[in-house]
């Protein structure tokens, strides 16, 4: 139980600038990541244990996990068990992966006076339960020497049949960092496995416009807790673009008859984005950064006010960086109603 009593905002005494205020800060930090890491490594365990393969595919719980799960109040701590509590405990498979130093080659993971030291590693994950799920998928579709290199640069490349050593890296910006976010490595994911595609040349012809295809808005439906509501998920729209893409790919016989140009970038941020701020403490940042950003428009009003000037507008938030997504291009497509 909480006491309230336990939360108020320090005295100016408490936080005169001190070595002994600045270790404070970082040692209730490390409490922090070092008890969310246990959490992730506990929810991991528990679904080792407790969940029951079947040979049809359609794992289940245990009855006895299930019933505890509920009458312990677990919901309310880790979601529900088939989606929020999966996360927590992917999470806690990437954590244990980090901390093993499986990634490392076999000279890397023993030194002269024994095992490497995989504390750096760990320092530098993400503490958010969405991006460690998200670096969870990473670390299932990419092999180890790639995985390493995220800690220290973001490789890009145009063809999926480059690989590291000739991919393009961006060594001041890693993927892995301990401030990544869920969207952020979800896209760099994406853009690894599925490079965008080289740009069309003018004179092809594809530019008259056959159907279109839209998906129900309920993608991005999510429940205050952060679990995913909505009636369609985003494997199911990522599945359908690449039916259509086989669809066309066997209409063209070889051919530029038929193209499919997909708008999934747009959609697969908009879903991230969102599940990320349904979490509390994406909440919690969430409104202080907004309430940063009043307080400053109100000052500058009343400065521009006291200036006999215009009062600038409130603050928006921003929108996505068309320049990090593979936009959808319409604008040499006819048959569009404008």
């Amino acid at each position: 139980m909480f006491d309230p009593s336990d939360y108020k905002i320090p005295g100016s005494n408490a936080l005169t600038l001190s070595p002994e205020l600045a270790r404070d800060i970082k040692e209730r930090f490390s409490r922090d990541r070092d008890n969310r890491f246990h959490i992730f490594l506990i929810a991991a365990g528990m679904r080792k244990k407790y969940l029951v393969k079947s040979e049809n595919k359609k794992d289940a719980y245990s009855s006895e996990f299930r019933m505890w799960y509920t009458d312990n109040g677990m919901p309310k701590l880790f979601g529900q068990l088939e989606s929020s509590f999966v996360k927590y405990a992917a999470a806690g498979t990437v954590i244990q992966f980090v901390a093993d130093g499986g990634y490392l080659n076999s000279e890397d993971r023993l030194v002269e006076y024994g095992p490497i030291d995989t504390s750096p590693y760990l320092d530098a994950l993400p503490v958010t339960v969405t991006a460690l799920y998200e670096l969870s998928l990473i670390k299932e579709k990419i092999d180890g020497k790639t995985f390493r290199a995220l800690f220290t640069c973001k490789p890009t490349r145009k063809s999926l049949n480059q690989n590291l050593s000739s991919s393009q890296t961006d060594e001041k910006h890693p993927v892995i960092h301990p401030h990544a976010t869920a969207s952020e490595l979800a896209l760099w994911l994406k853009n690894w496995g599925d490079p965008p595609q080289p740009t069309l040349p003018r004179s092809d012809k594809r530019t008259l416009m056959l159907a279109a295809i839209t998906v129900s808005g309920e993608l991005f439906d999510f429940a205050k807790d952060g679990e995913h509501i909505g009636k369609v998920k985003l494997e199911e729209v990522k599945d359908c673009i690449n039916r259509l893409r086989d669809l066309i790919s066997e209409l063209n016989m070889g051919d530029q008859r038929f193209l499919v140009l997909d708008n999934f970038d747009y959609l697969d941020l908009g879903y991230t984005s969102r599940e990320e701020r349904a979490q509390p403490e994406a909440k919690v940042k969430f409104r202080e950064e907004r309430k940063k950003l009043k307080e400053k428009h109100k000052r500058a009003v009343e400065k521009a006010k006291a200036a006999g000037k215009q009062p600038p507008k409130p603050p928006r938030d921003k929108p996505a960086d068309p320049k990090k997504l593979r936009a959808l291009n319409l604008s040499k497509i006819n048959g569009i109603i404008k």
